[in-house]
């Protein structure tokens, strides 16, 4: 977590504390990540975080073995409910003699009554508090602020502010996400073969992601004019020459994602659909490189979409229409700020993008580009190699 940025906002905008209450906010401040809160309707896990201390994590007994094994340094764990675990011989493992003392200490049954006894613990009441409000049901929120002093305020928008810069170790683990990603989709146009359908390449792509250390996220591999399916999921469709590949895919690497989009062409397709591939694809990167070169400091958002949309209707495609180019990327694949028109948001160094200029037309193709960049002081630094011109293979 980017502390001294909790730190700094949490002091302007009044707040004594905030409390996670969503997968991606959680881990973010704690490096937990819930198996029941994925995956289990209605699994509450909460964290708190003081300035200037360690976080507090709320979480199901039954998870405290993650909690144990995964949860960063420092952090205080109160486990609720009730779990059955045998705890035996503990005396040859610290991770076991903690996780049974965890098991020992239940907070009761009810995660909120937990959740506002630790306010009161913490002595915020009578202070501002801000709750992400996007993880607890509209009875949840009432409940907890009947059972606390504390002045709740809504807080799913503080905790995206905070998330917006990167620290180092952040950028770093998104770098090697772009980096899987990038090599993946090379090793799926190394491995492109006639007759393979679009579920085979995505099963490449995804076995390599799994074999260097990542996880998934989404995968879009599609060919011809199925491609121009924006979000269409890999079928039977086999490959077949003059095909469009489209990738716009990532993964997952230590809890944070990558989003790069590629194209190449199967050998050559007939002259005319060559000729507009190629110019769409030249027009759509010079969008995205323009809108690149635009990024730094204090530039507003809306500048960038700009530049981004006019160099591609500059540059031929004169229909080109988009609702964003772009937007930022980290525990969540999309992270604020989106690069949108209507968006009054400046750039601050250290927050990371995808840049993407993409268009789709129906008995075409998707003929897309995305990129990831870091801002720096002065500009921007790739964490992708970057998008190369039209390749046939």
């Amino acid at each position: 977590m980017n502390t001294a940025r909790f730190t700094e906002l949490a002091s302007s905008h009044g707040y004594a504390a905030a409390v996670a209450t969503t997968v991606p906010n959680v881990f973010y401040s704690t490096g937990c990540i819930s198996l029941g809160q994925r995956l289990i309707a209605g699994t509450k896990v909460f964290s708190v975080v003081v300035p200037r201390t360690d976080p507090t994590l709320v979480l199901p007994v039954g998870e405290a073995d993650l909690a144990v094994e995964i949860a960063q340094p420092g952090a205080k764990v109160l486990p609720y409910g009730v779990f059955y675990l045998e705890t035996g011989n503990t005396a040859d493992s610290q991770n076991d003699r903690k996780l049974a003392e965890l098991l020992k200490a239940p907070q009761g049954n009810d995660p909120i009554q937990v959740l506002a006894s630790l306010l009161r613990e913490l002595d915020l009441e009578g202070k501002t508090v801000a709750v992400d409000e996007t993880g607890l049901t509209p009875w949840e929120w009432e409940r907890l602020s009947e059972l606390t002093r504390a002045r709740l305020v809504p807080g799913a928008s503080f905790w995206k502010e905070v998330r917006m810069v990167k620290t180092a170790d952040e950028v770093a683990k998104l770098r090697q996400a772009a980096l899987i990603t990038s090599a993946a989709m090379d090793y799926c146009v190394a491995n492109a073969k006639e007759g393979m359908t679009e579920k085979d390449m995505a099963a490449v792509y995804e076995k390599y992601l799994i074999e260097h250390g990542a996880g998934l996220a989404a995968t879009v591999i599609l060919f011809g004019p199925h491609s121009a399916y924006p979000n269409g999921i890999p079928g039977e469709r086999k490959l077949r020459k003059g095909d469009i590949i489209r990738f716009d895919s990532g993964c997952v690497y230590q809890g944070y994602y990558a989003d790069l989009a590629r194209i190449v062409l199967f050998g050559r397709p007939d002259q005319p659909t060559l000729d507009k591939v190629s110019a769409y694809h030249s027009a759509i990167l010079a969008g995205m490189e323009r809108a690149i070169a635009t990024i730094k400091p204090r530039v507003r958002v809306s500048e960038i979409f700009h530049a981004a949309v006019e160099t591609v209707r500059a540059n031929g495609v004169h229909q080109y229409k988009r609702t964003h180019c772009g937007h930022g990327i980290g525990v969540e694949i999309y992270d604020p700020p989106v690069l949108r028109e209507d968006s009054n948001a400046e750039i601050e160094p250290g927050m990371v993008f995808c840049v993407e200029t993409p268009y789709y037309e129906l008995g075409l193709g998707g003929i897309q580009v995305e990129d990831t960049i870091v801002v720096t002081e002065d500009g921007i630094q790739y964490l992708s190699p970057p998008t190369v011109p039209l390749q046939i293979i």
